[in-house]
């Protein structure tokens, strides 16, 4: 059922991070900042009628990690993992349900490199990647390597003098199937892709991909989303 968030209470010097709607007979994942998994008994939480418990009452962070990400369990899906210099790979959901609370090693992230939001795949055919320079590439989701534990294999190139400058970087990624139209938002703006338009983008992995349509003179944040 829908909750209102605005009417949840905090302990003091506490607010709202991020919230997942799930099933209570599945676990719930926690990626830490490391490239941990931790994996969290649903049904054991508090209510939403509290103010909930810290989460370290249920596992270990080390020192110097902290949470990333909130995911539900899907047993028969893939997690896409994805980092900002332009690496990724699959990894199947259900290697992550860890019963240790220090839990589970599973993405290398390399020194100056972090990860975007995981995505749970649900059968699509591609991946859009989009670059803060506005570099446009799409490839066949089967090129994505599967893998239990890994720092990924480059999806996109972005040279390293550009992604250490700050210059680039990939800021995006949306799977979507052969027949999906999908849009890219310039700030306030949004760029249309139809098939038609997209077909001219697809290329093989850890290529440099195009510059897209009207790209951005400024710093603009973009932003990938289906039409």
């Amino acid at each position: 059922h829908e909750l209102d968030l605005s009417k949840l209470s905090y302990k003091a010097n506490d607010t709202y991070s991020t919230h997942i709607e799930t099933r209570s007979n599945r676990p719930t994942l926690i990626l830490g900042k490391s490239g941990r998994f931790f994996s969290l008994h649903t049904h054991e939480l508090p209510s939403a009628k509290s103010v909930g418990e810290p989460i370290t009452t249920k596992l270990t962070l080390a020192p110097d990690d902290s949470p990333h990400t909130l995911l539900p369990y899907d047993n028969e899906a893939n997690l896409l993992i994805t980092t900002r210099e332009g690496n990724g790979f699959q990894v199947p959901m259900h290697t992550l349900d860890t019963r240790a609370r220090k839990g589970k090693d599973v993405v290398k992230v390399t020194e100056n490199d972090s990860m975007l939001t995981p995505i749970i795949l649900k059968g699509q055919t591609k991946l859009v990647l989009l670059t803060k320079a506005g570099r446009l590439a799409i490839i066949d989701i089967d090129e994505v390597n599967i893998s239990n534990k890994s720092q990924g294999t480059r999806l996109i190139n972005i040279k390293d003098e550009e992604f250490l400058s700050g210059e680039d970087e990939l800021c995006d990624v949306l799977p979507i199937n052969d027949d999906d139209k999908f849009s890219i938002h310039v700030g306030k703006k949004k760029v249309s892709y139809p098939p038609e338009k997209w077909l001219n983008f697809v290329s093989k992995r850890a290529r440099r991909g195009l510059y897209m349509e009207q790209r951005p003179v400024t710093n603009l944040p973009l932003k990938l989303s289906i039409s």
